[in-house]
């Protein structure tokens, strides 16, 4: 054989092992994980945030649609602990679907949400 073969065959065997790199399991991300929610130890800040994103384009101090106000702890507080909160986010039967003209958050998001409120909602 001549050399460019040998030089060719060489390339392309350093190319296939260096492209297969052990793993462990824990390095890999399966579809499942991907999808999953961490929903636990959610703190308030995390849950402002999603209603920062959600609900405060209609629910800040400046708007108040509907007199629910969303853009701080006390007022937050004060819809959770009437039910409230949960009820709208749930779209419950008896409830205004929040986010209103918007599709339902997602599972994940809902699941923090709750998961914050069934904690006590403490203002972490």
């Amino acid at each position: 054989m001549n050399k460019s073969v040998y030089l060719v065959l060489a390339i392309f065997l350093t190319m296939v092992f260096v492209s297969c790199v052990y793993r462990n399991k824990a390095d890999l991300v399966t579809p499942a994980d991907m999808n999953a929610c961490e929903n636990t130890g959610v703190t308030y800040s995390v849950t402002a945030q999603i209603l920062d994103i959600n609900c405060n384009d209609c629910h800040d101090a400046t708007s108040q649609e509907g007199g629910i106000v969303l853009d701080n702890y006390n007022d937050v507080k004060s819809i959770v602990d009437t039910g409230l909160l949960s009820c709208v986010i749930n779209h419950n039967s008896g409830c205004s679907k929040m986010p209103q003209f918007r599709a339902k958050l997602d599972d994940c998001t809902i699941s923090k949400i709750e998961n914050w409120i069934l904690n006590g909602a403490k203002n972490d």
